[in-house]
């Protein structure tokens, strides 16, 4: 249970309904001040309200909160919109039909964009090009509409007197607020507030100073045009905390001098309520257009980003590329001498003894050449076997003959065919296994190759005079099987590279051992057709232990069945 006083427990959920409820109430505290903040700003443009904030708040609130959270916001804005208007001084009946128009109008907006995925991207230039299609054209058009046929119906206001300067500041309110409001994320708050952007913040601000002084002063002069480049600028170097900056410090800046003789932006008297129609589409022209600049540059990063990584990932392709060619050209030239030596063996042998025969002269030493012929002939078989298993694995066409076994009897098996080596090598052989046979369902010939690849791997690098120990143990889902040496060990920094096919690591700096570099890659692949895995722990100058867990059953079907690996 949560901590949420000092004294006080309170369960998980109801915690989580406090959360969501206070934050509601927040939200509807803050849509109520845009509301009402409205009819303030009006006393400073013969209440003429100069910018409709409550509806932009409100369309931000819902497009950045998941749908599942949308009936709960609609009903919450409807009563902050209510209470804004009745705190204007509005009648009850006039709060309710406005704000009703109000929501009309978000409505309009929000659903288009949330059903068909606009707002997951809403910066990209064409899903603002939808945003502001909709926000000027038909969500504004149709709650001015609504609420001048209102005040006409109900008060006699005259429609046109009304219409213009309702929808202008609806219109200002909705393409201003919710661009930079939807886009805006806490990192840019965070990133103006970075003590090494102060000194640009501060030029800023001293450039947006001197423009709107500038236009102060010399009134006569239609100098408006010199904040598109103060705004491009906050919008080149702050992105969209700039824009809203300077969106801000233009629509105070110039409503509180509105009243002014001349205006802003006009060289001739006018009256209020057309300098407001002006400033109005003036701001909305330069927010608008520095959004989507602000856009064009956001998708221009993301796409230098993309490339970045499309670049990084084909280097690291190319790389990958490159050492494969290497380590195949190193095994194609290691495969030259592979395949050469047994078939040298086999031609010479062969040839002595088809010329021996023709002389009668093969007798006592044939049988000691045959022995010679199928020792090289049964290497070569081996090599073969493992490049054909290894290119199926990689081609996704090998397939498992799934059998009832005992893998005990399969490493007494594979011992006696190691015997001669191990006599040669030098080498001592030992067990530990379990007193009881070890049941297993799998691919009979797959599993005697990964012991005999184990085997060999043992024998060819440990010295004479060692050891190779052989371990089954058993576990209830399934069965390991260690094979262990005495060997030269293997470096901690090379162990990564163990059963990559055709890598094959230098042992020794002395010493060169033949072999293709996929003896414990096929281990490690047919390993894991087995729904198994391969381990490999070793320590330079110790010796080596490399274990193979495999499930007791196969996941890969019945007993007897052919099935092709994926």
């Amino acid at each position: 249970m949560p901590l949420c006083s000092p004294w006080v427990y309170v369960p998980e959920y109801a915690a989580e309904h406090l959360r969501r409820w206070g934050w509601l109430a927040l939200s509807v505290a803050g849509i109520a001040i845009a509301d009402a903040s409205a009819g303030v700003l009006a006393q400073f443009t013969d209440q003429i309200a100069a910018i409709w904030l409550a509806n932009g708040v409100v369309a931000t609130a819902l497009l950045r909160n998941p749908t599942s959270e949308w009936k709960r916001l609609y009903l919450c804005a409807y009563i902050a919109l209510v209470g804004g208007e009745l705190f204007l001084g509005n009648s009850p009946a006039d709060a309710v039909a406005l704000s009703l128009c109000n929501m009309v109008e978000i409505l309009i907006v929000t659903v288009p964009l949330r059903y068909f995925g606009l707002d997951a991207e809403f910066n990209r230039p064409m899903h603002l090009i939808v945003f502001y299609a909709l926000a000027l054209g038909p969500a504004t058009l149709t709650s001015t509409v609504l609420a001048c046929g209102y005040f006409y119906a109900s008060h006699g206001v005259p429609f046109d007197a009304l219409f213009v300067a309702r929808y202008a500041s609806a219109a200002v309110g909705l393409s201003i607020i919710v661009p930079i409001c939807v886009s805006l994320q806490w990192r840019d708050s965070v990133f103006l507030l970075d003590p090494r952007k102060l000194v640009g913040n501060v030029l800023l601000l001293l450039l947006m100073a001197a423009a709107l002084a500038a236009m102060r002063e010399f009134r006569s002069l239609p100098l408006g045009f010199i904040l598109f480049p103060v705004f491009l600028c906050f919008t080149v170097l702050r992105g969209y905390p700039g824009i809203a900056i300077a969106a801000i410090l233009t629509c105070i800046a110039t409503v509180l001098n509105l009243r002014a003789s001349s205006g802003y932006l006009s060289v001739t008297p006018m009256q209020v309520r057309e300098k407001l129609v002006v400033l109005q589409s003036f701001i909305g022209v330069l927010s608008v257009t520095s959004i989507f600049f602000a856009s064009i540059l956001m998708e221009r990063r993301k796409l230098i980003e993309r490339l970045k990584e499309m670049t990084a990932a084909a280097l690291t392709a190319k790389e990958t590329a490159e050492h494969s060619n290497l380590a195949k050209s190193d095994f194609l030239a290691g495969m030259s001498h592979e395949l050469r030596t047994p078939l040298n063996a086999i031609l010479g042998y062969s040839e002595i003894m088809k010329d021996g025969l023709l002389k009668h002269k093969c007798e006592g030493e044939c049988r000691e050449h045959s022995k010679v012929i199928f020792g090289a002939g049964t290497h070569l078989l081996s090599l073969i076997n493992d490049i054909l298993d290894m290119s199926k694995i990689e081609a996704g066409k090998f397939e498992l003959h799934l059998e009832e076994m005992d893998l005990k009897a399969v490493v007494n098996d594979c011992a006696g065919l190691m015997d001669v080596k191990l006599l040669q090598g030098g080498l001592k052989l030992k067990f530990d296994l379990p007193a009881s046979p070890v049941s297993l369902q799998a691919d009979g010939r797959a599993v005697r190759q990964i012991l005999l690849n184990l085997l060999s791997n043992a024998v060819k690098f440990t010295p004479p005079g060692g050891t190779v120990t052989v371990s089954v143990l058993m576990h209830p889902d399934c069965v390991r099987l260690v094979v262990r040496d005495t060997g030269i060990g293997i470096a901690a920094k090379d162990l990564p590279r163990l059963g990559i096919p055709f890598e094959q690591i230098r042992r020794s700096a002395n010493v060169s051992h033949s072999g293709t570099g996929l003896g414990l890659a096929l281990v490690s692949a047919l390993a894991q057709k087995h729904g198994g895995c391969m381990k490999i722990e070793s320590e330079e100058g110790t010796g080596t232990a490399v274990a193979i867990t495999l499930p007791r059953t196969s996941a890969f079907g019945m007993t007897g069945v052919s099935v092709a690996a994926e």
